[in-house]
Formats: structure tokens, sequence, C-alpha cells
């Protein structure tokens, strides 16, 4: 089914969200906001997108609508757009609840969430949905990695906690590549170390989901191995225990 795909704010989301979309075959219309010039350009030039002139015409011109400005921007969106009936709209701002998103926008159906996050432009990672009733909406996000099709808001809001946290994992990954090149290894090699362990470790947990992440963990880190040696240090050290520190920042920022 050929359809009109509009974005709005083009930021970082809607280049990683497009280029996945392209990856994945999908040949939509698919209409930019003229906000965030840059990305909109480069997106118009290399995923064969079309730069409208205002968020109005994007809305006016698309069958589906993704939203994808900071929350902190989206009161002033809101109160500058009119949605006829008829359009769906798929928010992409955190902590921007279904039930705020139809009154603001003065409309009773077609709103749904979903956050994905960068990889999705490698078509991996998690893609939450909710409500997760509309075929066409999971047909075109599924395009984008692991849909995960959620029926209640609160799972959304904790879905929503671990695509920010995404982010941070990065920062960790960096810090053990960074850590064997001064060992003296290549930049390449280091990267390897890391990510194909990284990758091992959830291909090998998706295997046994009979087993607690925590008994696999104890089953390799045994008495007197290196294995146990760096665990002891992580934990004592707080290393562990700071992700949950993390969550609950994020979380506070979601209830607050």
């Amino acid at each position: 089914m050929t359809q009109k795909i509009g974005f709005i704010g083009i930021g970082m989301f809607a280049v990683y969200t497009v280029k996945g979309l392209r990856n994945g075959g999908n040949n939509d219309t698919i209409y930019l906001s003229p906000r965030g010039k840059k990305n909109a350009d480069e997106l118009a030039k290399t995923q064969q997108c079309t730069v409208l002139d205002s968020n109005q015409a994007v809305i006016d011109n698309s069958d589906i609508i993704i939203i994808s400005v900071r929350p902190e921007q989206y009161s002033e969106l809101s109160s500058q757009i009119k949605v006829p009936n008829g359009k769906i709209i798929v928010s992409a701002m955190a902590g921007i609840g279904i039930d705020l998103l139809k009154s603001t926008l003065n409309i009773s159906d077609n709103v749904y969430r979903t956050l994905p996050v960068c990889c999705a432009e490698s078509r991996s990672g998690l893609v939450p949905v909710y409500p997760s009733d509309n075929k066409q909406v999971n047909e075109l996000l599924s395009l984008l990695g692991s849909l995960c099709l959620l029926n209640e808001e609160n799972e959304f809001n904790g879905a929503s906690i671990a695509s920010c946290i995404n982010g941070s994992f990065y920062f960790w990954y960096d810090e053990m590549v960074k850590w064997f090149i001064k060992q003296g290894y290549s930049e390449d090699l280091s990267r390897s170390f890391v990510f194909e362990n990284i990758i091992g470790t959830i291909e090998y947990a998706k295997l046994h989901k009979d087993k607690t992440l925590s008994d696999i963990g104890a089953s390799i880190a045994t008495d007197g191995t290196y294995t146990q040696a760096g665990y002891k240090e992580l934990t004592e050290s707080g290393g562990l225990t700071s992700w949950s520190s993390a969550l609950d920042k994020i979380k506070d920022r979601f209830d607050n």
C-alpha cells in the first residue's frame, strides 16, 4: 500500500528513522517539515524526501504524521497546527502521554506512541508501539527493528526508559574500547574485542531463557577466575548499581 508519511521535527530521530525505513525497502512518499534545515536537506538529497514549507503542510499532505520535536517544544507546536479527521499521528516524544496528545491536538483517535533509538537506522533494536491496534502503523514501524507491541501506557513508559538509557551504553563501550587501545591494540581490534563479546552475551542469554542473568554470570565468575576478579571490582566500586541509579534518574524525569 502506497502512503504518504510526514515528519515534524527533523532532528537526529528523523534522520535515523527515515534512513531505517529506506534501508528496509520503504518507498513511500516522505514529507519533511522545514525546521532542522541541515538534516532536512540531507534527507531530501540522499533519501528521496520532500521538504515542505510548514508543519501544517506536512500534516495536510500526509497520511501518517510522525512528531519528533523535543518534548519542551511540543506545547508551542500543538498550538500552531490543526489535525484533520482521518490522519494518523505517531508521537516519538518521550514523556507525553496519549491523553495529552489527544487533548492538545483536539482529536479523539488514531494517536500512537513509539520511541525507537538510533540503531533503527540499521533496522535493529527495540521499537515499542502503543497502542498496538493499528496494522498500518505496526507494519511501517516493523521496518525499523524488533517490534514491541504494548497494551498499556505504563508498559510503554518502561520501554521509553530503556530507550533513554540506550545512549549511555555507547559511553560504556567507549570506556572499554579506549582501555584496549591504551594497551596497544588497534581501534578496529579493540572494537571487535568489546562488540563481539557483548553481542555474544546477549545471544547466549536469549538461548538460555530458563536461567536468570545473574545465574549465568555466577556460573562463569567462579572462585579464583579472572572473570570473578573483574566482577568483584565492578561490584565493590558501585559500577553495577550505578546503572540502576541512572535508570532512577530517567524515571524521575518521566514522573515529574
